[in-house]
């Protein structure tokens, strides 16, 4: 099953680099960077306002605990956001390709 990973990095070059990581290593099919996003939460029992970059990649169910493994590894924060989300339906000939480019 097609799955979304949804994480944030501190800035736009460490996404890159650790999607780039998922891609060699045939984790993911695709990367989605967003830069600049402005995240808002407590830590620490302060609000705190950060600009952050946000990964979309593209994967499936059974690389799950590997991609979940590896980001939590080479990410600076200790608490990384880093959430699956499963793909209900979409345009099956995507769907195929993602499952042909992390499967091997």
């Amino acid at each position: 099953m097609a799955v979304l990973c949804y994480a944030t990095f501190p800035n736009q070059k460490i996404a890159q680099q650790i999607a780039e990581n998922l891609l060699d290593r045939k984790l993911i099919a695709c990367a989605n960077i967003f830069p600049g996003v402005t995240s808002l939460y407590h830590w620490e029992n302060k609000l705190v306002q950060d600009s952050e970059a946000v990964m979309i990649a593209k994967t499936v169910t059974q690389h799950e605990n590997t991609i979940l493994t590896l980001i939590k590894n080479l990410h600076p924060y200790d608490t990384p956001c880093i959430i699956f989300m499963p793909v209900k339906s979409g345009n099956i000939d995507f769907l195929s390709w993602v499952q042909n480019e992390v499967s091997g």
